[in-house]
């Protein structure tokens, strides 16, 4: 099933009670990516996400893919976004079939698809023309722990930079022993054993 999302006039910052409204912007790298400026009254919207549901960018930058995770479940989703929700969740793994829809290739096919005179446009009619392989459900579980796998070192490496950044303001701010014990203190709560 694929739908168009909702428009919206209006945004504010996140605050209680408030969902996040994924714009095409958001749609990044193979995931959806968060902004605390862009949030909405979910009363004044009909559409919202499911985990597993693969977006897409229908205006402007087309041919990215992201998935919702347990983070954006329940997020309301633009007018200038696709939502292709998956029927049959048993023989298709969502970030298997989000990260083959990100290829070069099928990218290409997008522009072929795609329309609009000032900036590319995907139609529901169009993206439901893209030709969609079935992956042998093992083969897709076996990609699936990779594609996490690399979810988890893409935080990791978020949290090391963070860390980092913290402990450079240390050193500067005191001394070098206490920004080193204080980026110990944070990499052992990690698990990392590194310095």
């Amino acid at each position: 099933m694929v739908e168009t999302g909702e428009y919206s006039e209006e945004y504010v910052p996140k605050s209680k009670g408030l969902q996040f409204y994924i714009r095409n912007t958001n749609i990044k790298s193979s995931q959806i990516e968060s902004d605390d400026d862009f949030y909405v009254e979910p009363k004044n919207f009909t559409k919202f996400t499911n985990i597993g549901d693969i977006l897409t960018a229908r205006v402007g930058a087309i041919g990215s893919f992201g998935t919702i995770n347990i983070d954006f479940a329940g997020a309301i989703y633009s007018d200038n976004v696709l939502c292709l929700r998956i029927i049959q969740p048993q023989l298709f793994v969502p970030d298997v079939y989000t990260l083959y829809f990100n290829t070069k290739i099928n990218r290409e096919l997008m522009n072929r698809f795609s329309g609009g005179s000032v900036q590319p446009l995907i139609t529901q009619t169009n993206i439901k023309n893209l030709p969609i392989p079935i992956f042998n459900i093992l083969f897709q579980n076996e990609v699936n722990e990779k594609i996490q796998e690399s979810f988890k070192f893409k935080s990791q490496s978020k949290q090391l930079l963070e860390i980092a950044k913290i402990g450079v303001e240390k050193a500067i701010e005191s001394d070098e022993t206490t920004a080193t014990n204080w980026i110990n203190e944070q990499l052992a709560a990690l698990g990392i054993n590194f310095l």
